[in-house]
This record gives structure tokens, C-alpha cells and sequence, in this order.
């Protein structure tokens, strides 16, 4: 529910606002006074626009949503890496589902020292200190790198801003340069792959055999149109997988001297 009641110090659009919540509403004389108390001791945080936080606790594997009301306490005050999106929602459909690829590869290998966010900037609003990298006025998505703990109140944390092509293999030769958590365990993320990597050729497999059912059917008198309507229904499984899979040209060479991109 929006707050009861605000304040702020100054009319000015950027100026903090400070939202009242208190269980009783207005009728609660004794809350609100102890709350513009606080207010005027400096000791209330600041509001901000929020979509609702979702429902379910997070899944590893899963790109998590954060939203104004959970940010400080999910990136901005966490001590884990996080590789955070701002964006619209326009337009924004390919690169959640790379994102989505990426958790599901990492999950594994990393389940608890990685998250993978994003945060809707049309329905939510963050401190703009703890995020200074990010223009709220301008709609393009920004994806970042945090690392590490914040160094103090009101102290940014670490970030990187990541400014290359939005794909799974250069996501991932960039958080392996740049994430402590990814990089040391690389074993375990590269292993990920590899069996990502034979689910594809299973899939590729699948697909030359329907290809020559296919053929069979139409020689031995099948109409194209049915045979291509057998063959639709029986991949609508391989086709959904493989949108999950990594290609085995992203996944390049991985020893050491591979990472020679500028990320």
C-alpha cells in the first residue's frame, strides 16, 4: 500500500521522500509523531517507488527480480556478487532470456556466492548514491558487476559496468575475468558447460534422425505438409531445450590464454 503521509526537505524532484507506514495510519498519533521525529533526527530512510516484491523465495538457477523495496537489502548492502540489470521492459525480452541461460549454467557451479537480478527503472526507483553508474533518465539497460561489500555508509560498492555483446559466452568470459566467484570456480562452471554442450549434440541428433523420418515419410508417399506437422510435434520438446543451451561455437576454447576480449 502507498504511505499514509510524507515528507521531504526540499520540493525538488530528486529530493529524498520519506513515506509513513505505520500499521495505525493517521489515526496513530503517537507513531506519526515519533516517525517526523525521527525525521528531523536524520535517522529515517528514505522511500522509494516500488513494484510489489515477488511472492516466492528465490531459486538458484533463476534470474532473481528485485524491486525499490528489496535493492539495499538483495544488492546494495549484500556482500555477494551480483551482476544487476536496469532496465524498461520495452524490448527487454531477449536479453531476460540470455540472463536466464547464464543463471541456469552458473547455478551449479555457483548457487550462493552469484546473483543475477534485474530491476524494472519504470516501476521502481533506488538510492541513486549506492548506484552511481546508473542515468534514470535515460531508458537503454545498464548491466553491472558488483563485488564485494559496500567499504561504508552510504559508500558505493565495487562495480563494473559490462559494455560488451549481450551473450552467454561473453557474459561469461567477463564474470570470470572480473567475479572472484565465478573464477575460482572455474572447474566447476566449465564442467557445467561441457554437459550443456552434450545435451546439444543430443538434441542435433534428435533432429538428423526426424529430419530423416521426415524424408522417409514423404517417399513413401506422406504429403509434405503431414510430414512437416509430425515433425513440428515431435520437436516442440528439442526446440524449447535447445533455446537453453549454449552453442558449441560460444563455447570457444577455455584454457587460460582464451579471454582475449576487452570486457
Amino acid at each position: 500500500a502507498p504511505p499514509a503521509l510524507g515528507l521531504s526537505r526540499s520540493f525538488d524532484y530528486d529530493a529524498p521522500k520519506f513515506g509513513y507506514r505505520g500499521e495505525g495510519g493517521l489515526a496513530d498519533a503517537a507513531g506519526v509523531r515519533a516517525w517526523i521525529e525521527r525525521f528531523l533526527a536524520g535517522s529515517l530512510a528514505p522511500t522509494y517507488q516500488s513494484a510489489p516484491p515477488p511472492a516466492a523465495p528465490h531459486v538458484a538457477g533463476r534470474v532473481r527480480v528485485v524491486v525499490g523495496d528489496t535493492i539495499a537489502d538483495e544488492v546494495s548492502s549484500s556482500s555477494r556478487d551480483t551482476m544487476l540489470a536496469f532496465h524498461s521492459p520495452f524490448g527487454f525480452e531477449q536479453a531476460n532470456a540470455t540472463l536466464g541461460r547464464l543463471a541456469s549454467l552458473l547455478a551449479p557451479a555457483t548457487p550462493d556466492a552469484l546473483l543475477i537480478a534485474t530491476l524494472d527503472t519504470t516501476a521502481n526507483a533506488f538510492d541513486p548514491a549506492a548506484f552511481p553508474f546508473v542515468d534514470r533518465y535515460v531508458s537503454a539497460p545498464v548491466l553491472a558487476l558488483l563485488t564485494g561489500a559496500p567499504p561504508g555508509p552510504g559508500v558505493p560498492r565495487a562495480h563494473r559496468v559490462y559494455r560488451g555483446k549481450l551473450a552467454v559466452r561473453s557474459l561469461l568470459l567477463f564474470l570470470r575475468r572480473h567475479s572472484a566467484a565465478v573464477r575460482t570456480r572455474w572447474p566447476a562452471v566449465k564442467a557445467a558447460l561441457e554437459e550443456e554442450n552434450a545435451r546439444i549434440q543430443s538434441v542435433r541428433a534428435a533432429e538428423a534422425r526426424e529430419g530423416d523420418t521426415r524424408r522417409g515419410g514423404m517417399a513413401g508417399g506422406e504429403s509434405g505438409e503431414e510430414a512437416a506437422a509430425v515433425v513440428e510435434a515431435r520437436f516442440e520438446d528439442a526446440d524449447a531445450a535447445r533455446e537453453l543451451l549454449v552453442e558449441p561455437s560460444e563455447l570457444g576454447a577455455w584454457g587460460d590464454g582464451a579471454v582475449k576480449e576487452e570486457l
